[in-house]
């Protein structure tokens, strides 16, 4: 019985000083500062973009928000366009998103606020935030199709999973994603990112929910993708 108590106790102190370190820690995360849009240069956004894509199959057009910003009025072919997303809410953070040529779009970023260990839903959605995530309007699926995975045969466009975060509340994520596009009339410039509340069932759930948002709830968090650059 002697031993029993003394494990208890032991247990219990060590369960304390877990969580005491826990909120530490978490107190700590909290206090890093994201940047601003002032904050950012284009040396900054650097996004491994030495893959071989190929030739570009000269059928996408330069989206009209990347013409306004440039005054171009044709096809950049395999040049390269970059954009940024500050993400706002209940959750901050900073994505940032590289496509050359018509080859898939790379995708990276750092997100804070988070649940420990927990899992949420990140998509594309139709509209540029006006005011809060609700403004972003629905997932943005151009093609009609069912939710699903980035992989998978049937998917929206800004399909991108779940963001997985960490023992601090942090999720860092670099994805490719060969179905989103910074350019032609699927652009997603202009348009937005949202975090939501759950985990994405990425449209494996048997309800109708699941293939149209992948039961992912609420929203944490989002922001406009702002067009940065073009070359």
């Amino acid at each position: 019985m002697a031993l029993i108590r003394i494990f208890n106790k032991c247990f219990i102190h060590l369960a304390i000083y877990s969580i005491i370190c826990c909120l530490i820690f978490m107190g700590i995360a909290n206090q890093i500062q994201l940047p601003t849009f002032e904050d950012l240069d284009i040396k900054d956004l650097n996004i491994d973009t030495s893959l071989d894509y190929g030739p570009d199959d000269g059928g996408a057009e330069i989206s009209q928000p990347v013409a306004a910003f440039t005054g171009a009025d044709k096809d950049h072919g395999s040049m390269m366009i970059k954009a940024v997303t500050l993400i706002r809410g209940q959750v901050n953070g900073i994505v940032r998103l590289v496509q050359v040529g018509s080859g898939p779009t790379l995708v990276s970023g750092i997100v804070k606020g988070l649940y420990p260990f927990s899992k949420h839903g990140f998509h594309v959605h139709e509209y540029r935030v006006t005011g809060d995530c609700e403004s972003a309007g629905e997932h943005y699926n151009p093609t009609r199709e069912n939710h699903g995975s980035p992989f998978s045969v049937q998917s929206h466009v800004g399909d991108f999973g779940n963001l997985v975060a960490d023992g601090l509340g942090f999720s860092r994520f670099h994805v490719t994603n060969p179905k989103l596009s910074l350019r032609g009339k699927y652009s997603v410039i202009e348009r937005s990112l949202v975090i939501h509340q759950r985990p994405d069932d990425l449209g494996m759930g048997l309800n109708h929910e699941s293939r149209k948002t992948g039961n992912s709830g609420g929203r944490l968090g989002c922001g406009t993708i702002k067009f940065v650059s073009i070359g």
